[in-house]
Order: C-alpha cells, then sequence, then structure tokens
C-alpha cells in the first residue's frame, strides 16, 4: 500500500470488497514479512513494536452507503476482519499486533456517492483507488440508463462515464 494510500468504493454496501480487498492485501503484507524473515532470520526475534510493521491499515479503506444498517455492518466486519488477520500474523511470525482500543476504522460514510463532497470525506491524494458499481436502480435487472428510466442521479451519465 505504499504506492495507493487509500482505496474508496463508493457503492459499499455491507463492506464485502472492502473486506476481501483488506484481507489480500494483509495476506500479501504477511507473506512479505514471512519471505523476509526467511532471507533474514534475525529478523524472526520479537518485535517489541509489533504495530509498526503492519502497513495496510482500516483508516485507508473508505466507502459511501446509502443507508446506516450495511454501513454499520461493513464497519463491524472491518474489524472482525482485521483480528483475523492480525491472529495470521501472531501465529505466522509470532508477534500479536495490539487491537485494543480500538482506535483505527473503515471510513464509511452514509451518503450518496453521486450527490457527496468527496473531498469532506477523503482526503486530497495523488494515490487513491476508486472503485465502484454502477448505480443499478432497485428491482430493475438493468441500469436506469439503459433501460428509459433515467434516475436523477444519472442525468450525468453518458456511456459509463461522468460527463463534467
Amino acid at each position: 500500500m505504499r504506492h495507493c494510500q487509500t482505496v474508496h468504493i463508493t457503492a459499499c454496501g455491507c463492506g464485502n470488497f472492502l473486506i476481501i480487498a483488506y484481507r489480500e492485501l494483509r495476506a500479501l503484507e504477511l507473506r512479505i514479512h514471512e519471505r523476509l524473515q526467511e532471507l533474514d532470520p534475525s529478523r524472526a526475534q520479537l518485535s517489541l513494536d509489533a504495530e509498526s510493521r503492519v502497513h495496510v491499515r482500516l483508516s485507508q479503506f473508505y466507502g459511501f452507503e446509502l443507508e446506516e444498517w450495511p454501513a454499520t455492518i461493513a464497519r463491524t466486519a472491518m474489524f472482525l476482519v482485521e483480528h483475523q488477520a492480525n491472529q495470521a500474523v501472531n501465529l505466522t511470525l509470532g508477534y500479536a499486533v495490539p487491537m485494543l482500543p480500538l482506535q483505527d476504522s473503515a471510513r464509511i460514510t452514509v451518503a450518496n456517492a453521486l450527490q457527496a463532497e468527496w473531498s469532506e470525506v477523503i482526503p486530497p491524494t495523488t494515490s487513491l483507488y476508486i472503485m465502484g458499481n454502477p448505480p443499478f436502480p432497485r428491482n430493475s435487472p438493468c441500469c436506469g440508463v439503459v433501460c428509459g428510466h433515467v434516475d436523477p442521479d444519472l442525468s450525468d451519465v453518458e456511456a459509463g462515464s461522468l460527463v463534467a
């Protein structure tokens, strides 16, 4: 995550994409630490500052969600996947990353990503990945623009991209 400092999901729902992205990045980071220990066994000693070895943090993950309940589920699930990743570090490398007090968390904002002022949610950066699903109308198998129904939030959408 050195090159990408933040990951942002525009319609995070209950956070599944955020959870998987975080889990896989932490697993990759763990494999890197394992390999470094193989190359330099002196790194295998207990770390008194295990937290400093973790570079993928919950605070680097952002999401927008329209409803409060799925956003709460996403925040809670992110804490759980962080705990699982920390347990994997403990089992594999022999040092525990402290969990308490809970200070770091995913930044899930309850708002419409098409209407929100993003600069108030995400700090300006040159290293940001934004991922998202196109906003589909509820109870419809296709996008509102394709089906002839134009959602007011989609009035500026043409051919899958936002028009400035």
